[in-house]
């Protein structure tokens, strides 16, 4: 075996073996005590949940369709990623390392997400989470090159920020028995809106292509932060996490 050969065996079983490690080390949690929801009155838990959730609180509201459409612009921008660099003769062999870079972006960004919050303050956070997107799509439109998918980690920094900033205002307001299911009910929000926007998306980038499908796209999100960040952050006072 060539030395080379050797070395990315060794670093292939580290890795390996590191990833065990966190494996067993996840078997160790335990869940805290909290308050359940009856596990017989189904119909009356979503009725609870729908008017917690959505009905009784703007601000809730509020903060959940600011973390469903702005998870949803990483998730539908991942889908149109590959097809984009291939059309601007982006080489299928970088693909790997660029989705690495872009992992990685969201792993750094989500670790500085609070220190973040606290050097730019709640309101100047939220608008740049909300702004991000609009300049991915704006900048993967103008310019169909490597600056295009330099464009391309404003999502990333976008997922990161929304992952804890957001989530974390939505848990810290919900009763923990519901807590999981306010969650899994945003998560299912982002993937019923990607059933209309997925293949929005595909079919006009199919019949106009990506320059256009961006500014789109870039169009609806501006619309999006007047419809719900800009009201969330007139909800400042209740939305701040971190003095």
């Amino acid at each position: 075996m060539r030395p080379r050969g050797a070395g990315l065996a060794v670093l292939s079983l580290i890795f390996f073996t590191a990833m065990w490690i966190f494996f067993f080390i996840a078997l160790t949690l335990v869940e805290p005590e909290r308050v359940r929801l009856s596990t017989r009155k189904h119909l009356d838990n979503f009725s609870y949940i729908i008017k917690s959730l959505v009905r009784e609180s703007k601000l809730l509201r509020l903060i959940i369709f600011n973390y469903l459409f702005l998870a949803l612009a990483s998730y539908i921008s991942v889908w149109a990623f590959q097809g984009f660099w291939g059309d601007i003769g982006i080489p299928l062999s970088v693909f790997g390392y660029l989705w690495a870079a872009y992992n990685i972006t969201v792993a750094i960004t989500g670790r500085l997400a609070h220190h973040l919050e606290r050097k730019l303050g709640s309101v100047l956070i939220l608008l740049v989470i909300a702004i991000l997107p609009i300049m991915g799509f704006v900048g993967m439109a103008v310019f169909a090159s490597w600056l295009g998918v330099k464009f391309g980690f404003l999502f990333q920094l976008c997922r990161g920020l929304n992952q804890v900033i957001i989530r974390d205002a939505l848990n810290a307001r919900v009763s923990s028995e519901m807590r999981a299911t306010a969650n899994s009910f945003a998560s299912l929000g982002v993937r019923l809106a990607f059933i209309v926007l997925g293949p929005l998306m595909g079919y006009l980038i199919d019949s106009t292509g990506y320059r256009t499908t961006f500014l789109l796209f870039a169009a609806f999100y501006f619309i999006l932060m007047f419809l719900f960040t800009l009201p969330l952050i007139k909800q400042r006072e209740h939305f701040r996490m971190i003095e």
